[in-house]
């Protein structure tokens, strides 16, 4: 009796991890597909971040030291980034903790 009652927490903590990890999985993967806004969370050091930009019609809306929010007008801006060398790219919305604020407004 004593080995279900330790092992229940590693479960439990087995489990939750493999549903936020699942999550994180169809979020990336319907911003890829779907590009459900056209504001995108990328995550990353801000010089790699913003080399990703290069050559791209991508406006700024938010610098931050780890992350960038960037505003994209073309059909598959999503899957360029990635292409480019993304490693996180997540949709952004205004009623989270990531405000969309224009840049210099």
């Amino acid at each position: 009796m004593s080995t279900i009652i330790e092992s229940y927490p590693a479960k439990v903590a087995c489990a939750l991890s493999t549903v936020i990890c699942g999550w994180f999985a169809i979020i990336v993967g319907v911003t890829v597909v779907a590009e459900p806004t056209k504001d995108v969370v990328i995550f990353g050091n801000p010089q790699r971040t913003l080399a990703l930009l290069d050559g791209t019609d991508l406006r700024i809306v938010n610098l931050q030291s780890s992350y960038l929010i960037v505003r994209g007008a073309e059909q598959g801006f999503v899957r360029a980034l990635y292409a480019n060398g993304a490693w996180l790219v997540l949709p952004a919305r205004g009623r989270t903790c990531f405000a969309l604020k224009e840049l210099g407004s």
